[in-house]
């Protein structure tokens, strides 16, 4: 499932880098490590493995309970890092997530989309957070495929998902790392006393909308 995440949006989509951040080094037992480092050695993949171990004791101790600690910290390292390299920041919380044009779903349509957005904003008035909405997926629903389906096969799970929310959701946030100092889940604050924020932006679904697959993890299974 993963490696289907990871051909998805940096193979296919248009995310030109992808910078994961792995509490327990998961994802080099998911993919493997001759994967892994294919990816890697592509440039389009950074992998941070173990990273509250970098914060400190404390924090890598804590991680191993309660996973999400790091994760502000983390947002907030890949937001300085990516303030010189990178226009935009998506930040996308786990492998369960897929980002989804329906306007634009031919090769590379993200960085299409984020360009006509672009366009649209006024130069004196930057944008710093652009907000994409989300959808759940369950398992089962019209069209999936056999439950009994090996989950972990390629195209397993969202196969397997078809069971989708009425809700739509604001979620995912793609933000401007110069204006940004600091992110949330779903939002990014700017430096205080700033004199112009920046202004936030709210995406169309039609045109970019994250399809969130909450039964994909293990623990998550039976969650809805």
């Amino acid at each position: 499932a993963v490696d289907d995440w990871l051909e998805y949006h940096l193979g296919y989509l248009g995310f030109e880098l992808g910078d994961i951040y792995d509490i327990d080094g998961s994802l080099e037992e998911a993919l493997g490590r001759p994967r892994l480092e294919k990816w890697v050695k592509s440039g389009r993949l950074v992998y941070r493995p173990h990273f509250a171990a970098n914060l400190s004791g404390s924090f890598e101790a804590i991680s191993k309970e309660h996973p999400y600690c790091a994760e502000t910290w983390a947002y907030a390292h890949c937001l300085t890092t990516h303030r010189a390299l990178s226009r935009f920041v998506m930040l996308l919380h786990a492998p369960d997530e897929y980002v989804v044009s329906q306007r634009r779903p031919e090769e590379r349509g993200l960085l299409k989309v984020l360009l006509d957005y672009q366009r649209g904003m006024l130069p004196d008035e930057p944008v710093s957070l652009v907000r994409v909405s989300a959808s759940s997926f369950a398992r089962g629903g019209p069209g999936g495929a056999d439950d009994t389906r090996d989950l972990s096969a390629r195209g397993g799970v969202v196969a397997t998902s078809r069971l989708r929310g009425e809700l739509r959701y604001l979620h995912t946030p793609v933000l401007d790392p110069t204006s940004c100092i600091s992110a949330g889940p779903h939002t990014c604050y700017s430096e205080a006393e700033s004199e112009f924020p920046g202004l936030v932006l709210e995406i169309e679904p039609e045109d970019l909308v994250v399809h969130h697959y909450v039964e994909m993890l293990a623990r998550n299974v039976g969650r809805c």
